[in-house]
């Protein structure tokens, strides 16, 4: 049985390149802003499932300890068709009673249901999530799924089918494995992610550094609900485990319904 809690507190404030390529002079446009969290304490309008929790101003996306995922979002539906723009502060802290890091996190878009959660087994927390677009943070390496290193960036889809981790399939719509950052360094950092639908591109920087662009159309790639879809994050532990915060979270988009 999956957990599925909403939180409901105080009211958040409203108001091209190829695949696998290291994104140069991303095109960033400027859309009116959705909702904006500055922290967690007290945040309304947030669907939490599996092991998530609140730690102060933080959110935890998943439990410590062995074989654990968790999601969480955004309550309502967003425009994501039309153009995006959002920005998120994460930080992912090692564990020393865990031999290495893992696994990672994500920022999903998805049209499966407010109760969307990945099974238990590790990775990012986005595995098997059907009609689902994921930009995961990868922090551990799984040969088994193609993965190059321990500290990258990957867009994965399979479109309406259920979402894969494997690198080595179709699903794969970008992949970067140099990273301006370590994702696991116990700090800090701001990750931007941008659909501008005139090209059609994807485009992701961590720190005001371009990471990865990847050339796709939301509106054909997914099945949205008119051009809307769930937004959030996914994460993911197995054997060895790393502590994943989000600290703030901003979603701006061209239509705000």
């Amino acid at each position: 049985m999956v957990l599925c809690t909403v939180l409901a507190f105080a009211a958040p404030a409203t108001s091209a390149q190829p695949p696998h390529s290291k994104s140069q002079g991303i095109r960033t446009p400027t859309y009116p802003t959705v909702f904006s969290y500055s922290g967690f304490a007290g945040a309304t309008g947030l669907v939490k499932n599996g092991t998530v929790s609140q730690v102060g101003q933080k959110i935890q996306l998943v439990e410590d300890g062995d074989y654990s995922a968790g999601s969480l979002w955004y309550i309502n539906q967003v425009d994501v068709a039309q153009g995006f723009t959002t920005n998120f502060k994460f930080q992912i802290v090692p564990d020393p009673a865990s031999s290495t890091p893992a696994d990672g996190m994500a920022f999903v878009i998805q049209n499966a249901g407010l109760g969307a959660i990945s099974p238990p087994d590790g990775e990012p927390g986005y595995e098997n999530i059907p009609n689902s677009l994921a930009v995961e943070f990868d922090t551990f390496l799984n040969e088994h799924l193609t993965d190059p290193n321990n500290n990258h960036v990957g867009i994965q889809s399979c479109g309406t089918a259920p979402n894969t981790l494997d690198h080595n399939t179709t699903c794969n719509l970008g992949l970067q494995p140099t990273l301006p950052i370590t994702l696991t360094d116990h700090h800090a950092h701001v990750a931007t992610i941008t659909y501008d639908p005139s090209v059609p591109v994807l485009s992701i920087s961590i720190d005001n550094q371009p990471v990865l662009s990847s050339n796709l159309d939301l509106s054909t790639l997914l099945s949205l609900n008119g051009n809307d879809a769930w937004v959030g994050f996914t994460a993911g532990v197995g054997a060895d485990f790393e502590h994943h915060y989000l600290l703030n979270w901003a979603f701006a988009t061209q239509d705000q319904n």
